[in-house]
């Protein structure tokens, strides 16, 4: 049979602390109607989801640039989230390289 021989104790993975908590109630019985005056307990259940993929953010950089009146050199200003070249962020790039080879997705 699979899993753990018999005699050794279970082992369950331990949960995280919940991000929300939501308290369900009842008003009323369901089979007669009668309204419940208050609970008689507790049965909390933890329950993990994975959210659905964000939607991609899309930053529009306006790099200005310049040219010295001294020099004549022209100039392209930079921004530390903005690539020289390309057009994906850095997060793009990692996740690519994640789903490429943690998770040995293919490219296409």
């Amino acid at each position: 049979t699979p899993g753990r021989k018999d005699g050794h104790d279970p082992e369950w993975r331990s949960m995280a602390d919940p991000d929300e908590e939501i308290e369900v109630t009842c008003d009323c019985c369901p089979e007669c109607g009668d309204r419940f005056d208050e609970s008689v307990g507790v049965s909390p259940r933890l329950v993990e989801e994975i959210p659905d993929p964000q939607p991609p953010e899309i930053t529009r950089y306006n790099r200005h640039y310049y040219q010295c009146d001294s020099c004549g050199t022209e100039t392209v200003a930079a921004h530390p989230d903005c690539p020289d070249e390309g057009q994906f962020g850095v997060n793009v790039i990692a996740q690519s390289a994640l789903s490429r080879y943690d998770h040995r997705l293919p490219y296409r």
